[in-house]
């Protein structure tokens, strides 16, 4: 009876502890899971935060483009009417495209310097 018993009481304590054990990495894994689902959500909630920011720019470049590139149509129609009526048979008189010309020159200057890479910190 006594072994019985000490076999019962060695079966309880080996249950006890491997259902302790077995609630111990339940737990630690739940934890562990937790934090990576909540890295993974600050995670996303950066990558939208990017995405709308990156997406602000881009509308707002687009935006500035259309306008630029109608503001230089509209300036280059009205270079064309200012050219007066050429008398038949003459040749048909250059327009005055200079102050355009200019603003273009200017426009693609601004272009290549903002392409290119940053000037070194000394």
């Amino acid at each position: 009876m006594l072994i019985v018993a000490a076999v019962a009481l060695l079966a309880w304590i080996y249950h006890g502890g491997s259902r302790a054990g077995t609630d111990h990495v339940t737990a630690k894994a739940e934890r562990q899971h937790g934090a990576a689902v909540a890295e993974a959500r600050a995670d996303e909630r950066q990558a939208a935060a990017t995405t709308a920011t990156i997406a602000a720019r881009t509308a707002r470049a687009d935006d500035l483009t259309d306008r630029y590139v109608r503001q230089t149509i509209e300036d280059l129609r009205n270079a064309i009417d200012t050219v007066p009526p050429a008398a038949a048979g003459d040749p048909v008189p250059a327009a005055p495209v200079e102050q355009l010309r200019d603003r273009l020159n200017a426009a693609i200057a601004r272009a290549n310097r903002a392409a290119d890479p940053p000037a070194a910190a000394r």
